[in-house]
């Protein structure tokens, strides 16, 4: 399965999925909630939406980073992980791992395409 892949990139999208599935499961779960807390829970899944939208479409590039092996959705996967972090600097913390193991990714497929 890693014959020729990255295996930084691969390990780097499974983290990526677990973050969006945590993402998703805390920040847009259905709560029973009435008035002002409902309202302050809209303007908060409202502030947090663009992150979470991000941090999938990178999950997604980041998958089709490692099974193609190609180095430009590598490089995408960075920079659209760091925009998301951008856009919600409190988890920005989160997207560190994803963002490092995302660069040695690129190297490992610059080195990959380098011996074929």
């Amino acid at each position: 399965m890693f014959a020729n892949r990255s295996r930084a990139l691969f390990i780097s999208a499974v983290l990526g999925a677990l973050y969006s599935v945590y993402i998703i499961g805390y920040f847009m779960g259905a709560g029973n909630l009435t008035g002002a807390s409902q309202a302050g829970v809209v303007i908060a899944k409202a502030l947090v939406l663009p992150h979470v939208v991000l941090v999938v479409i990178s999950t997604i590039v980041n998958f089709i980073a490692f099974f193609t092996s190609a180095k430009w959705f590598a490089v995408a996967t960075v920079v659209l992980y760091l925009v998301a972090g951008v856009l919600f600097m409190t988890y920005f913390v989160f997207l560190l791992p994803m963002v490092v193991l995302s660069l040695i990714g690129i190297l490992t497929v610059y080195r990959i395409k380098a011996k074929a």
